[in-house]
């Protein structure tokens, strides 16, 4: 900054210097030499303005580009500590239990997708944290990604996307199983969401559904 601001004050200088020279040889010229060094003036003015533009927007640039990588790296910073935190654990545990307080009238289920609103969220251990305090209350049998996966597969259908009415029946039909969990997760200001819902295979409707938010320390 200090370098490209000895640069314009002696861009400043010079053309300063310029300017007098220009204004004495235009007051003892004839009116042709007056035009053209009224050009002369003219035309390294521009010039003048151009590079004084030029400087600040490369400046503005990388200020502005200093600051974006402060806050890439800050939100990294953040996804990285709820990735190796028990923010997650505390959140899935209390989905469970709501899940279980709610006596959803099925037998089988499946964890389908955790969705990730925010770069970075490891949503399959999201998953695999679902499916393991699911299988603690011992009330559902779980149906293992790898069963349904080898289905799907031999059906020519996609395993990504959302489960919703429609595709929660038809897959269900084909798997043996009475309802889907799918959901979201995301981080947004300084607020972490999951949601998760149960889609029941049979009819297709929602048994179950519920947001937890937690406010992350800074």
């Amino acid at each position: 900054m200090e370098k490209m601001f000895g640069f314009f004050v002696s861009i400043s200088k010079n053309y300063k210097e310029f300017m007098k020279k220009m204004l004495m040889l235009f007051s003892r010229s004839s009116e042709n030499l007056k035009t053209i060094t009224m050009i002369a003036v003219i035309g390294w003015t521009q010039v003048f303005l151009v590079i004084l533009y030029s400087g600040c927007m490369m400046h503005g640039m990388k200020k502005g580009g200093n600051m974006m990588d402060d806050m890439m790296g800050k939100s990294t910073e953040k996804v990285q500590s709820i990735n190796s935190g028990q923010v997650i654990d505390r959140m899935v545990e209390e989905m469970v239990t709501d899940l279980d307080d709610h006596k959803v009238k099925i037998k089988s289920l499946a964890v389908w997708q955790i969705r990730s609103k925010t770069a970075g969220l490891d949503v399959e251990t999201i998953r695999q944290k679902i499916i393991s305090n699911i299988v603690s209350l011992n009330t559902y049998e779980v149906i293992a990604r790898d069963r349904f996966k080898e289905v799907l597969e031999e059906q020519s259908l996609a395993l990504s996307g959302v489960i919703d009415k429609n595709s929660a029946v038809a897959i269900g039909t084909l798997i043996g199983v009475d309802g889907f969990i799918d959901g979201y997760c995301s981080l947004e200001d300084n607020r972490l969401i999951l949601s998760l819902n149960l889609i029941e295979t049979k009819r297709g409707v929602i048994l179950w559904a519920k947001i937890i938010e937690e406010t992350l320390s800074n």
